[in-house]
């Protein structure tokens, strides 16, 4: 399998699309071979489907969608495909933890990471005190989860990270990490 790079855009072409309909794309880098995998330009709704991730045996590609006025979920796809699998939980933003493990922000609390297995049991991951909220989560399996971390107080804008030992504790054990789980390091921008 290629090495091909995911990414969301909008309407592929205006003449045959809903105007500003996202969908997720392949690329390979190498061929610039571009592979539509979400196509919902027949239906009537606005669909977004947007930050695609690689699950890490590249078989499965996690995306959130969000259609018209209802909730942002999180669906896995078939990468082959692009057929989706299943809905995961309501979420924006997923990141794989394994093959068979999510981490996302939760739909209407960004101060909430929730992590999910792909049959659906959803667990809160991380809560940030009132005010403060998570942007773009990444993850490494021996550093642990990274993300943009704001707080209107004293950490206007700083990078997040909760160790990888804290978030297989948290997960194995039920106990969702706190902000004093988390280091911030540097300044966003």
């Amino acid at each position: 399998m290629s090495q091909e790079i995911l990414y969301f855009s909008y309407s592929f072409d205006a003449a045959v699309d809903i105007p500003g309909q996202e969908d997720v794309f392949a690329v390979d880098p190498d061929s610039g071979a571009v592979r539509r995998l979400t196509d919902d330009s027949s239906g009537l709704d606005f669909v977004s489907d947007r930050d695609p991730a690689w699950s890490p045996d590249r078989t499965k590609v996690a995306i959130h969608r969000a259609v018209s006025n209802n909730s942002p979920t999180v669906v896995v796809l078939d990468a082959a495909t692009g057929d989706d699998l299943q809905v995961v939980a309501e979420g924006v933003g997923p990141v794989w933890l394994s093959d068979d493990r999510l981490v996302f922000r939760a739909a209407y609390d960004e101060r909430k990471i929730l992590a999910s297995t792909l049959v659906g049991e959803v667990a809160e991951l991380l809560l940030l005190p009132d005010g403060g909220y998570v942007q773009g989560l990444t993850w490494h399996p021996e550093q642990g989860l990274a993300f943009g971390y704001y707080d209107p107080g004293e950490n206007p804008g700083m990078i997040g990270v909760v160790s990888a030992a804290r978030v297989e504790e948290a997960l194995s054990t039920g106990t969702g990490a706190t902000l004093d789980d988390v280091v911030l390091v540097g300044r966003i921008g």
